[in-house]
C-alpha cells in the first residue's frame, strides 16, 4: 500500500480506546516484543532518525508488562475452559439409549417440525450420528438462532460440501457445542455465521463454529464467518479447545475487536493438545483491531507443551491488520499466530499472507511475521520443524513515523525458559521466498527472523528474493541469527536490503555464532555493509566457522560479501574458522582462513536444477568445481536424493555439485533391443 495510514474500510468501526479498554487490552496481549529484540533494533542505529526516548520509555514498559500479563490470562483463561469442561463432563447424563443414527427429514427450521437438523440434535444422545444425506435441497436457513449441542460426542454427517449448506444468515453463530468431547462434522458447509456484540466488553468466541470440547472437521467448508466485540473475539470462523481438521476450508471470515485474534480459527489449547491441520486451506480471513493476531489461525497454550501440525495444507492471503488513531498498535502473524506451541510444518504453502499496522507518530506501531509468528516456550528439542514447504509472497507493512515491520516469511522466538537453553527451529528441503518488509522508520528481516533464545538451522533450503526497505533504518534481507545459525547445503540467494539512511546485512546477519557449511550466499544487496553476510555485535566473533561455501557476487557499499560491525557500525572485527571456501570479497573487518580462494565463482542464475530448491549451478569453468570438502560426510548436495554430494576428482565448493553428464547409449536406447 502506497499511503501511510490503513484505509477506513479496513479499520475497526465502532471501538473507543479509554483508560480500561487501555488495561484489559494489556491483560489480553498474548506476547510483545522481547528487550533482546528491541536491543537489537538499535535505535541509535548510525544515520538513522531515533525514535523520541519519551516515547520508548512509555511504550516499551507497557508492551514488557502485556507480556507478562498475557501469560497469566492465558492460564486463566485455559483453567476457566478445563472447569466449564469438568462441569460439561459432571452434568452429562447416562443416554436413555444406545447411540445411533438420527435422519434429518426437512430442511426447514420451523419451531414443531421433528424432522429438522435443531430437532434431531436436541433429541440426540452422545456417541449418535446426525445424518443430512437424505435431504434433496441445498441450503438449511437457520431461522432461530445458533444450534446448540448439549452432548458430550456428536457427529453431523453432510450431503457434501458442495451438495449441503447450513446457512446461520448473517444473525447467529450456526453450532454451539457446550459439551466436552468431540463435535465431528463431515461433508458439509456451514457459513455466514455472526457472533457480535460491539456493545460488549468481553469475549465473543467463534463467528459460526464454537466447541467447548474438541471439533473435527472432514471435508467441510466453513465460509463467510464474525466474531466480534468491543473488547477481546478469538476466532472469526471457529473457536475450539482442541481441533482436528481433515480435507477442509476455512475462509473469507473475520475476528473484529480491540484484541483479536484468528479471523479464521481461534484455538485456547491445554497443555499436551496434538492440533492436526491436513490436507486443508485457510484463506482469505482477517483480524483487525489495536492488537490483532492472527490473520488466518491463532493457537494459545497455557505454558507451552501443545503441539500443532499442519501438513500438505494451505494458508494464503490472510491478513492482521492493526490500527487506531492514538495508541500502540500490533499486528502479529497474518497468517499463522501460535503462542507456547510447538510448529510442525509439513509439505505446505504459507503464502500471500500480512501483517499490517498504522497509528500515531508518537506511539510504537509493530508489525511482525507477514506469514507466522511464532513464540516458543520450550525448554529442549525442537520448537519447530518446517520441511518440504514453501513460505513466499508474505509481507509486513508498518505506516507512520514509528512504524516498525519485521519478518515478511517467519519471526519465530523462544521466551521465558528459566534456564535460559536456547532450543532449535529447522527449516529443512524448505523455500523461504519472494516476501517483504517496509517500515516508515524501521524495517528488518525480510526471510526470516528469530527472537531470543534460539538457534536455526536451514538444511537444503533457499532463502531468495526476500526485501527488506525503510526510509530511515533497514537489516537482514533474508535471514538473521540470534543465539545460533547454521546453514548446511542451502542458498541465499537475491535478498535485498534498501534505505534511504542506514542498512546493512542483504543476506545473513549474525549476533552469536554462525555456521555455514557446503552452502551457497550469492547476489545478496544492501545499501550500506555487508551485502552478503554482516556480522553484527561486539568484537571480537571468533565462533564462525564457514567450510566448502561459497560466498560471491554480492553487492553493498561497504564490505560487498562480508563485513562486521557494532549494529551497522564499521571497525567490528570477525575471525572466520573452517576452510576450503570462495570468498570473492571482504573489508578489513574480515580475516579469512588462509586457504580461502578469491575468484569468480561463474555462478548460473537461481533455477530449477532439480530437487525440491532452486539452486545456482556452476559454469564449466567454474573455480569452485573439486576444490572444497565433505567434512560432515553429505550424502548429497542441497537437491537431494540423485545428486551426490561428492562428484568427480573432489567435493565441489557451494551447494550444488556438478555432476557427470548422463551418457546414452545411441544403438541401444531407443528400444530397439527389446523383442
Amino acid at each position: 500500500m502506497s499511503s501511510r495510514t490503513i484505509p477506513a474500510s479496513r479499520r475497526v468501526r465502532g471501538l473507543n480506546f479509554h483508560p480500561l479498554a487501555a488495561c484489559l487490552a494489556l491483560a489480553l496481549a498474548t506476547g510483545s516484543a522481547s528487550e533482546a529484540a528491541w536491543s537489537s533494533a538499535t535505535y541509535d542505529a548510525p544515520g538513522a532518525a531515533r525514535l523520541p526516548r519519551s516515547t520508548v520509555s512509555r511504550d516499551l514498559p507497557e508492551r514488557l508488562a502485556a507480556q507478562a500479563e498475557s501469560e497469566r490470562i492465558l492460564r486463566q483463561r485455559a483453567a476457566h475452559y478445563a472447569e466449564a469442561r469438568a462441569l460439561a463432563r459432571a452434568k452429562a447424563q447416562v443416554s436413555s439409549r444406545p447411540a445411533g443414527t438420527i435422519a434429518v427429514t426437512s430442511c426447514s427450521d420451523a419451531a414443531g417440525d421433528s424432522g429438522t437438523l435443531r430437532a434431531a440434535v436436541a433429541g440426540a444422545v452422545s456417541g449418535d450420528t446426525i445424518d443430512l444425506g437424505a435431504l434433496k435441497c441445498s441450503t438449511i436457513s437457520l431461522e432461530q438462532g445458533q444450534v446448540v449441542v448439549p452432548v458430550a460426542d456428536l457427529t453431523i454427517q453432510g450431503a457434501g460440501e458442495s451438495a449441503l449448506t447450513v446457512d446461520g444468515g448473517d444473525l447467529d453463530r450456526v453450532f454451539k457445542h457446550t459439551g466436552a468431547g468431540t463435535l465431528t462434522i463431515r461433508d458439509l458447509t456451514v457459513a455466514h455465521g455472526r457472533h457480535v456484540d460491539m456493545a460488549y466488553a468481553g469475549y465473543f468466541d467463534g463467528g459460526c463454529l464454537y466447541s467447548l470440547g474438541k471439533l473435527a472437521l472432514e471435508r467441510v467448508t466453513v465460509d463467510s464467518c464474525l466474531a466480534g466485540s468491543a473488547l477481546g473475539a478469538v476466532g472469526g470462523g471457529l473457536f475450539a479447545y482442541d481441533l482436528e481438521m481433515t480435507a477442509s476450508t476455512v475462509s473469507n471470515s473475520r475476528a473484529e475487536a480491540l484484541a483479536a485474534f484468528g479471523g479464521g480459527i481461534g484455538l485456547i489449547v491445554a497443555d499436551g493438545a496434538e492440533i492436526a491441520v491436513s490436507s486443508s486451506t485457510i484463506k482469505d480471513n482477517t483480524s483487525s483491531g489495536i492488537l490483532a493476531h492472527g490473520g488466518g489461525v491463532t493457537v494459545s497454550a497455557s505454558t507451552g507443551y501443545a503441539d500443532l501440525t499442519l501438513r500438505s495444507s494451505t494458508v494464503s492471503g490472510n491478513t492482521a491488520t492493526a490500527d487506531s488513531a492514538d495508541n500502540w498498535n500490533e499486528a502479529w502473524g497474518g497468517g499463522i499466530q501460535a503462542a507456547n506451541v510447538g510448529l510442525h510444518v509439513r509439505r505446505s504453502l504459507i503464502v500471500d499472507n500480512l501483517a499490517e499496522v498504522s497509528g500515531p507518530a508518537d506511539r510504537l506501531q509493530i508489525a511482525l511475521g507477514g506469514g507466522i509468528n511464532a513464540q516458543f516456550n520450550y525448554f529442549v528439542g525442537d520448537a519447530a520443524v518446517i520441511e518440504d514447504s514453501l513460505v513466499s509472497g508474505n509481507r509486513v507493512v508498518a505506516h507512520g513515523a514509528t512504524g516498525w515491520g519485521d519478518a515478511g516469511g517467519l519471526y519465530l522466538t523462544q521466551w521465558h525458559t528459566n534456564d535460559f537453553t536456547a532450543t532449535k527451529v529447522t527449516l529443512s528441503r524448505t523455500t523461504v521466498s519472494d516476501n517483504q518488509v517496509s517500515g516508515d522508520y524501521m524495517a528488518t528481516r525480510g526471510g526470516v527472523g528469530p527472537g531470543s533464545w534460539l538457534t536455526i538451522a536451514a538444511i537444503d533450503s533457499t532463502i531468495s528474493g526476500n526485501r527488506v526497505s525503510s526510509t530511515h533504518f533497514a537489516r537482514c534481507g533474508g535471514i538473521e541469527g540470534s543465539e545460533g545459525l547454521s546453514l548446511v547445503s542451502s542458498t541465499v540467494s537475491g535478498n535485498l536490503v534498501s534505505t534511504a539512511e542506514t542498512s546493512y546485512g542483504g543476506g545473513v546477519c549474525m549476533y552469536l555464532d554462525l555456521e555455514v557449511a557446503n552452502s551457497t550466499i550469492a547476489f545478496n544487496s544492501a545499501g550500506g555493509s555487508g551485502g552478503g553476510v554482516y556480522f553484527r555485535g561486539r568484537p571480537p566473533r571468533t565462533g564462525d566457522r564457514f567450510v566448502s561455501s561459497i560466498v560471491a557476487n554480492n553487492q553493498a557499499a561497504a564490505g560487498a560479501d562480508l563485513a562486521a560491525g557494532n549494529f551497522g557500525s564499521p571497525g567490528g572485527l570477525a575471525a572466520l574458522a573452517g576452510s576450503g571456501n570462495l570468498v570473492a570479497s571482504i573489508d578489513a573487518s574480515i580475516t579469512l582462513p588462509p586457504d580461502t580462494l578469491s575468484a569468480d565463482p561463474q555462478l548460473l542464475p537461481l533455477a530449477d536444477n532439480g530437487g525440491p530448491t532452486w539452486t545456482h549451478a556452476l559454469a564449466p569453468a567454474s573455480p569452485a568445481i573439486d576444490a572444497g570438502s565433505n567434512p560432515a560426510d553429505l550424502r548429497y548436495d542441497q537437491r537431494g536424493e540423485g545428486y551426490p554430494r561428492s562428484s568427480g576428482a573432489a567435493t565441489d565448493i557451494g551447494a550444488f555439485e556438478l555432476q557427470p553428464p548422463t551418457v546414452t547409449d545411441r544403438l541401444f536406447g531407443n528400444g530397439f533391443e527389446t523383442r
